[in-house]
């Protein structure tokens, strides 16, 4: 399920977290932002964060057939949120 597309638009695509994204989210998880709204999911290196698809969005996959997706931008495959 991760690596299916769900959504694309002229601009963006949005698609299941991969192991591949385990740089970005330790980067995205640790903004002000997502630490203040959010919170501390404690992420934060590689391991960590593969372990946090492991236990989150991966068996929510399984599980129950959606999770949390990644959104990036089509130009570029660069990861945005």
């Amino acid at each position: 399920m991760s690596a299916v597309k769900l959504l694309e638009t002229d601009r963006l695509l949005l698609r299941g977290l991969r192991a591949a994204d385990a740089p970005f989210l330790v980067e995205l998880l640790n903004t002000p932002a997502w630490l203040q709204y959010i919170g501390d999911r404690n992420v934060h290196n590689q391991e960590q964060a593969l372990a946090y698809l492991r236990n989150g969005p991966h068996k929510s996959y399984s599980e129950h057939g959606f999770g949390l997706m990644l959104v990036e931008l089509r130009a570029g495959r660069q990861p945005v949120g």
